[in-house]
């Protein structure tokens, strides 16, 4: 039995499914407010597989935890920027991000200090 790693919408299941990959990035200090051993725990889960679930706990798939780090907003990680789709286009994955984080964290501030949360996952048949 797989424990359930990532809980997502449907549209990023197929995503998942589709594209054979996932990067998922959460502000640090938000997770650590929830559990504060969540990233110390799945640092130490990389190579690891895990469900999928979709947003009422339903398992969907599975994905392999293929790497898992921490970064900051001002200097992403190159792996984070290509992973959520810009290639190596820093500036405008930090636009989007900033974008982003308004609308999901607004009351929190974001600067270039601010550490994220970067998991890399890879979809298992």
């Amino acid at each position: 039995m797989t424990t359930i790693g990532l809980f997502l919408g449907s549209s990023e299941i197929q995503n998942l499914i589709s594209t054979g990959k996932l990067t998922s990035c959460e502000p640090k200090l938000r997770i650590d407010s929830i559990d504060s051993t969540f990233i110390q725990e799945r640092l130490g889960s990389v190579g690891k597989i895990f469900s999928v679930a979709d947003e009422d706990g339903n398992v969907k798939t599975k994905a392999k935890l293929t790497n898992s780090f921490v970064t900051t907003y001002g200097n992403p990680d190159s792996k984070m920027v290509s992973g959520l789709g810009f290639g190596n286009d820093i500036q405008k994955c930090k636009e989007q991000y900033a974008i982003f984080w308004k609308e999901n964290f607004s009351e929190s501030s974001l600067n270039d200090s601010t550490e994220l949360f970067v998991s890399i996952w890879e979809h298992v048949q």
